[in-house]
């Protein structure tokens, strides 16, 4: 039988399931061979094996533009590595939380922006300190070891940060792997800036996607330069080579990191004169969360004017600091079991005050159908009936749509729930992509995504990959609806909250006992201690 020729977007659809196909044998191939590297205590790339591929690459796509042919060969080669770099497990983490109603007391995580600059600032205060009651992740764990690497001596104690900074900031010379955080690599190669020096900088598969395109044309006004070393790419492993001419003013391009205005206020506090920075609206949250770690630490800047900042250099002093608020984001999930868990949450820790997020994050929290009670030091929720108008608006905060897109599914009431949402949301997939795992009905506009009834409940447990921590972080709240949904990926929370697996797997309606919660408290004080 004669089949009808396939129409152009048919064919095309079916080139794309081949293609799919193609690249995921190929990651697996990439990723096997640098598993084999990596027993062998060598580096994940092989690379003769990396210059035959490219030399093909070049003859078969000589008629396209070689820069985009490296950034796609470049992020083809990283989805190999970044299998390579997951664990290997046998056999998906299914959870099931308590399904009594809950009665929890938490020690709220602290606020995770505030400690990472309070670690960024030991790392470069030449005196002892002692940081207690820190919420240890991968990312904190490697800005130390790169600070160790350029002569700090400082080490990890459960979840207290003990030694000594540099002594003076000198990285000449010194080659570091990023592997977790793009803001460690930031904050060590504006640390480079202030000096004259060279530094190699290479990364793991996730970060080796970053396009560092923009920030190569930046540098220059600087003082400095950023060359990757592959050839036609834009991405990691990267060279700097800066003089240390630092201006007294620098215009931030509008497409800048803000994960890279943070990292250039606290490095500048190195530098040997004042920078005033001219930042976008966007780098808003990012310059307000730098003031707070300034403030802190005994640090002088000023904002003369809307997006303008100036930072003064300065050795930080962080002695005697009390009470750091905690997370609002990570509270907010904990606080959320008190739904999800039809009981009540109390969690010790002071809310941030003037705070949009955490602002924000509370009143989603009420309409959602939480009683919430702030004192001085404890933040409680309460289960209670949901609002009338499931409508939630995230337009002026995105980055906590995992936390109310749970939220929104845990509601008993049959009532569709609108999200409002930018339209370039970078969470929308994610979001669809569970709805259709878990069986709902929803549709999409201009304005969001609308999430309607359940069509039915899948025959099997669906296994899901997680594509961040916070979304792994709403899984579990979901849970508490759908018990036995499993994570593919439950190993990716340690870049945010390496204590949070304990807690979710122990939960229990008993209360915290009393010498449990003096310790606790006991590890709240965070003080940096004199010679």
């Amino acid at each position: 039988m004669k089949h009808k020729p396939l129409g152009p977007s048919q064919e095309l659809q079916s080139l794309d399931r081949k293609l799919a196909a193609l690249i995921a044998r190929r990651s697996r191939l990439i990723g096997g061979i640098s598993r084999d590297r990596q027993n062998k205590n060598k580096s994940f790339a092989d690379p003769e094996l990396e210059k035959k591929l490219w030399q093909i690459w070049k003859k078969e796509l000589q008629w396209v533009n070689p820069s985009l042919v490296r950034q796609a060969f470049t992020l083809l080669n990283s989805m190999g590595y970044f299998e390579a770099e997951q664990p290997l497990v046998d056999k998906p983490f299914c959870l099931y939380p308590s399904r009594r109603p809950l009665d929890e007391e938490f020690l709220g995580p602290l606020d995770q922006d505030l400690v990472r600059g309070l670690a960024s600032m030991a790392a470069i205060c030449p005196r002892q300190s002692l940081l207690e009651g820190i919420n240890v992740n991968d990312g904190l764990l490697e800005l130390v070891k790169m600070a160790n690497e350029c002569g700090a001596g400082l080490s990890w104690r459960s979840s207290t940060l003990v030694g000594q900074g540099m002594t003076s900031v000198n990285l000449d010379r010194r080659s570091f792997f990023v592997e977790h955080s793009a803001f460690n690599f930031y904050f060590f190669l504006c640390l480079g800036l202030g000096h004259p020096c060279r530094v190699k900088f290479s990364g793991s598969a996730v970060l080796k996607t970053m396009n560092l395109r923009s920030l190569q044309n930046l540098l220059p006004s600087l003082g400095a330069r950023l060359s990757s070393i592959e050839p036609q790419s834009y991405s990691l492993p990267a060279k700097l080579e800066a003089g240390g001419d630092i201006p007294e003013i620098i215009v931030l391009p509008m497409d800048v990191d803000p994960e890279f205005v943070k990292a250039l206020a606290l490095a500048a506090t190195t530098y040997p004169a004042a920078l005033s920075i001219s930042y976008s609206q966007d780098a808003q949250p990012a310059v307000e969360s730098c003031l707070r770690v300034m403030s802190r630490c005994g640090l002088k800047a000023e904002t003369r004017r809307n997006q303008d900042l100036t930072v003064y250099p300065g050795s930080p002093c962080l002695e005697d600091i009390y009470d750091l608020p905690v997370d609002p984001l990570l509270t907010g999930f904990l606080l959320a079991m008190a739904k999800a868990g039809k009981g009540r949450v109390c969690v010790n820790g002071a809310w941030p005050k003037n705070c949009r997020k955490g602002e924000k994050i509370l009143h989603l929290l009420e309409a959602s159908g939480l009683g919430i009670e702030l004192d001085i030091n404890r933040i409680v929720a309460v289960d209670k009936q949901p609002g009338p108008k499931p409508v939630f608006d995230l337009t002026d905060c995105p980055e906590i749509t995992p936390l109310v897109f749970s939220l929104a599914l845990i509601r008993e009431d049959p009532v569709p729930v609108k999200l409002l949402l930018p339209p370039a949301s970078i969470h929308l997939d994610t979001a669809v992509d569970l709805l259709n795992l878990l069986g709902y009905n929803y549709s999409l506009d201009k304005d969001g995504l609308s999430i309607l009834n359940r069509k039915e409940a899948p025959e099997k447990s669906p296994v899901w990959t997680s594509p961040d921590p916070v979304w792994t972080l709403s899984y579990c709240l979901l849970s508490f609806k759908f018990p036995g949904v499993c994570l593919s990926n439950p190993g990716n929370l340690s870049s945010l909250w390496q204590g949070f697996w304990k807690l979710f797997t122990n939960l229990s309606p008993k209360k915290m006992q009393d010498n449990d919660e003096q310790s606790q408290k006991s590890r709240r004080r965070i003080r940096i201690q004199g010679d």
